[in-house]
């Protein structure tokens, strides 16, 4: 309220009111980070906010399909998440990028977005193991093994390459990667 009073000791008052209007967060910082397939991935970064009472909540889009909130430290305003990438995608490439969403809400609902990505990179297969045949001249070697991936969801072709200048692709037991 506003008082005014004159040196007659006459006065006059009214009453007004003030809006305070919120002010999203500001994203500062963020990383990028590359991973191997199965690997996790931690997305960090740093905002601001005018508002020093504000809360907030920080949600992260991790760029296949799921999404998670982060951690959130409210003094240092900073936040932190982590994500297991299973694979590179099956997309036939050595590695592959996902777009990360990042959104900082305030407790006013207030928000700010910002994007990074990820590199998963793809990690090659490892044979464990494999027969050494032995045979006659005109006898049919048959040739097993196995191999590991840490790509769980990979899909395998396996080749023989016969030393004989001649090649052929083997049948490959997907589940128990033989």
């Amino acid at each position: 309220g506003i008082q005014v009073t004159d040196d007659d000791t006459g006065s006059v008052s009214a009453c007004t009111t003030v809006t305070v209007n919120n002010l999203a967060p500001v994203i500062t910082a963020f990383n990028a980070p590359v991973i191997n397939e199965k690997g996790t991935a931690t997305i960090s970064g740093t905002f601001t906010d005018v508002g020093t009472l504000d809360t907030h909540t920080v949600e992260i889009s991790w760029g296949d399909g799921s999404s998670s909130l982060a951690t959130v430290d409210p003094v240092t305003r900073t936040f932190t998440a982590t994500h297991q990438y299973l694979d590179d995608a099956p997309t036939a490439t050595a590695s592959d990028i996902y777009t990360i969403g990042i959104q900082v809400t305030d407790d006013d609902t207030s928000s700010v977005s910002a994007a990074t990505t990820v590199t998963v990179n793809n990690v090659a297969p490892l044979i464990t193991t494999f027969n050494s045949p032995v045979i006659n001249e005109y006898g049919s070697a048959t040739i097993s093994g196995s191999f590991t991936d840490v790509g769980t969801l990979d899909t395998h072709t396996v080749t023989i390459n016969w030393g004989d200048g001649t090649s052929s692709a083997a049948t490959v037991d997907s589940v128990a990667r033989t």
